[in-house]
């Protein structure tokens, strides 16, 4: 009996809504990482990495299950720094103490 492997592909950007002006902009290197969810354990990472300068991400991963693949991105907000500072989605995003998501 073989485990097929399952790939998974995801892209997107990471950005915020600058609280005086409205105005959205990009977030750079915020911690980006596509995870397969366990039900025991801990979650296995297939990919990690950072927004770049307009705050995009692209992860590949793969993963050999015998039941139930399923993936999820985790993002790592970047709370306190100065960048983030301005954000309308700050005070919701960082009520986490982790600030991730």
């Amino acid at each position: 009996l073989q485990i097929p492997t399952l790939q998974v592909h995801a892209t997107g950007n990471i950005r915020c809504t600058n609280n005086k002006t409205g105005g959205r902009y990009p977030l750079e290197n915020v911690k980006v990482r596509l995870m397969e969810y366990d039900k025991v354990g801990a979650h296995d990472v297939e990919g990690e990495m950072l927004t770049n300068k307009r705050g995009e991400f692209d992860l590949t991963g793969s993963s050999k299950e015998w039941w139930d693949d399923r993936f999820f991105v985790w993002i790592e907000f970047p709370c306190g720094l100065e960048s983030t500072d301005a954000c309308a989605e700050k005070e919701i995003m960082c009520k986490n103490p982790k600030c991730t998501y």
